[in-house]
C-alpha cells in the first residue's frame, strides 16, 4: 500500500491539495472550501490516505483548519515566509486538465531556472496572469492576478469595468456578487472583451497594448527591486501566442539585456 503524503495550502477562497507517493506527484488539486469538504470526506481521504498532511502557512498565526483536524492525521506546518522557498518534490504536474492559480510554484520548474545564485524574472500569461521575481532557486516577491496586483488582476482591470462587460453581465441578469467570481474565474480579461477569451485567439489591439502596459508595469517594477541585476526572462501562456503581445515584451528584455526564454503555450499547461 502506498504511503501517501498531503501538502495543503490555503488561498483565500480555495485550498491546493498535493498528492504524493514514493516521490512522485500524484494529484495537484484547486478546489474551492466546499469543493474541497466534499472530496475529502467523499474520495480523497479513501483514495489517497495520508500518513501525514504539510500545510504551507504563510503567515506564523495560521492555525490549522478545522477541515485538516477532523481527518485525524498528523499536521505538519512549514512556513513560507520572507524569501519563500518551496520543497524541491513540489513540481508541476503539468495535466492539462489540472486548473492552474498564479501562485509562486510555476516559476520554479528546474529546467528553466538558472541554477547559480542569480536573479531571474518570470512572467506568466495565462488564465491567471502573475509577474514574479526569484534569486536562484528561492522566489523573492509575486504579483499575482489572486492577490489583485498582477496583469488583468481585479485592481489592474480598474474599478469601473468596460461598457462590453456591462453588457455581458446585463445579458446574463448576473448579481454583482456573480459578476466578481464571473471575472476572477475566467480572468481580468474578460472584463475588457465582454466575454470569455478562447486560448489562440487574436486580441483587438487596445486589448493587447493593456496586456503588454500591465505586464511591462509588473516587470518592470520586479526587474527594479532586483536593481536592474535580473538577467533571464522566462515566458510563458496562452497570451504570449498573440505576437501583438510578445514582440513589445521582447523588445523591452533586449534593450535590458535580458536573456528570454519562452515556454511553449501548452509545455508547462
Amino acid at each position: 500500500m502506498n504511503a501517501y503524503l498531503w501538502y495543503w495550502q490555503e488561498r483565500r477562497d480555495w485550498q491546493r491539495i498535493i498528492v504524493r507517493a514514493e516521490q512522485k506527484q500524484v494529484g495537484d488539486l484547486w478546489l474551492s472550501r466546499a469543493e474541497a469538504r466534499a472530496r475529502l470526506h467523499g474520495s480523497l481521504l479513501s483514495t489517497y490516505p495520508p500518513q501525514r498532511i504539510i500545510l504551507l502557512a504563510t503567515d506564523t498565526e495560521q492555525n490549522i483548519p478545522e477541515i485538516l483536524l477532523e481527518t485525524g492525521v498528523p499536521v505538519e506546518m512549514q512556513y513560507l515566509l520572507g524569501t519563500i522557498q518551496l520543497p524541491a518534490e513540489l513540481e508541476l504536474s503539468g495535466h492539462a486538465s489540472v486548473r492552474r492559480q498564479p501562485l509562486f510554484p510555476l516559476a520554479l520548474w528546474q529546467k528553466q531556472i538558472p541554477a547559480a545564485d542569480e536573479p531571474w524574472l518570470y512572467l506568466y500569461l495565462g488564465q491567471y496572469p502573475f509577474v514574479s521575481l526569484g534569486v536562484g532557486k528561492k522566489l523573492v516577491d509575486v504579483l499575482s492576478y489572486w492577490e489583485g496586483e498582477g496583469p488583468l488582476g481585479p485592481l489592474s482591470t480598474g474599478q469601473l469595468p468596460t461598457l462590453a462587460w456591462l453588457e455581458w453581465l446585463c445579458q446574463q441578469k448576473l448579481s454583482g456578487a456573480k459578476a466578481q467570481e464571473l471575472v476572477r474565474s475566467k480572468g481580468g480579461i474578460a472584463a475588457y472583451l465582454g466575454r470569455e477569451w478562447q486560448p489562440g485567439e487574436k486580441l483587438p489591439p487596445e486589448l493587447a497594448s493593456t496586456v503588454v502596459y500591465q505586464s511591462l508595469k509588473g516587470l518592470g517594477s520586479l526587474w527594479t527591486l532586483s536593481q536592474g541585476q535580473a538577467r533571464r526572462l522566462v515566458l510563458a501562456g496562452e497570451l504570449l501566442l498573440d505576437q501583438q503581445v510578445l514582440e513589445p515584451i521582447q523588445n523591452w528584455a533586449q534593450a535590458r539585456q535580458l536573456l528570454v526564454r519562452v515556454l511553449p503555450a501548452g509545455e508547462e499547461f
